[in-house]
């Protein structure tokens, strides 16, 4: 799969998401390469499972099952994240999160790839360390088939 920079990252972000939305703390953008701390991974991970579990509640059928299981999902890549966190500081992050903010079907659905895009990339980022690699490698993964199961809801979505 092709490695996506961060640029290109925020860049598309930025197109296919409006309103605010969680950014990466300025501290962290400016660590050379290292990208987001632990914090702001968990923190996105906790948006995600709100997202889709608001998501779930207003398309409903078998797509509300599929966001259900992807809360899940995030729900326990935060906790993954946790225990990497603890293994490496000695202590479990604690994170807070900005309150969430209901929006339209249509613009979580952007908002949510964009998200998962981001959080996509900083996993790859994060494939080649040495003690956690291979974890980060499988968030990877399933942040890629979260991107495809968004696009696919987004393409069937009734377009304004």
């Amino acid at each position: 799969m092709k490695q996506f920079d961060q640029e290109q990252v925020r860049r598309i972000w930025q197109r296919v998401q409006s309103g605010a939305a969680y950014e990466p703390t300025k501290a962290a953008e400016s660590k050379a390469g290292s990208g987001w701390n632990l914090r702001e991974l968990i923190a996105y991970e906790m948006m995600e499972k709100e997202s889709f579990l608001f998501l779930a509640k207003g398309l409903g059928g078998k797509n509300a099952a599929i966001l259900r299981q992807m809360a899940k999902q995030a729900q326990a890549n935060s906790a993954i994240l946790r225990g990497i966190g603890s293994m490496m500081e000695g202590s479990t992050p604690k994170v807070r999160l900005p309150k969430f903010t209901a929006l339209s079907m249509g613009t979580l659905l952007r908002r949510s790839y964009g998200q998962t895009l981001q959080l996509m990339a900083e996993y790859e980022k994060r494939a080649s360390d040495p003690q956690f690699g291979s974890v980060f490698q499988q968030l990877k993964e399933q942040k890629q088939n979260h991107c495809r199961v968004l696009l696919a809801l987004l393409g069937s979505f009734p377009s304004k």
